[in-house]
């Protein structure tokens, strides 16, 4: 970038007092600066933002706009300023998203085991159900055949 710049942008570096930030100068500094232009090499024709025959060049994966470069123009300055806390923030997301992961790891296991005791004990009163029903089926015939006898019976008595 310092092989690009003018001898009038060399001159006037952006001067930033880290004591008494002041934004509004800065700002003054970077749009003096903006308006200075990017040099332009001698021979080569007038930046249109245009390529042969009128296409505006895209840069491959969609390029970067100008809305992003003026941003990464105007928030340099103060790179050395907000780097660290930037730092701190990705640090502290990555923290929390490691936790995060942890607590969905833990909460897996937990859902793992209660789905794999829910099936075991309900295996458990499917097998005490069938087991239920058969000794059903055993009372039923019982209480049929004290029936049939209670009758006959009756009838022996009644002769």
């Amino acid at each position: 970038m310092e092989d690009k710049l003018t001898d009038a942008q060399k001159e006037a570096p952006i001067r930033i007092d880290y004591d008494n930030v002041d934004v509004a100068d800065i700002m003054d500094q970077i749009k003096r600066r903006i308006a200075q232009g990017p040099p332009v090499p001698a021979g080569a024709p007038a930046a249109t933002g245009e390529g042969p025959s009128g296409v505006v060049p895209v840069a491959p994966g969609g390029g970067e706009g100008l809305a992003m470069r003026a941003i990464r123009m105007l928030t340099r300055p103060f790179m050395p300023i907000v780097r660290p806390l930037l730092d701190r923030f990705i640090i502290r997301v990555n923290m929390d998203v490691n936790v995060r992961s942890d607590l969905m790891k833990d909460r897996f296991k937990l859902l793992h085991l209660l789905v794999h005791t829910l099936v075991i004990e309900l295996t458990k009163l499917r097998i005490e159900h069938e087991a239920l029903k058969s000794k059903m089926r055993i009372m039923e015939k019982d209480f049929e055949m004290l029936g049939k006898r209670e009758r006959a019976l009756e009838k022996r008595v009644v002769e």
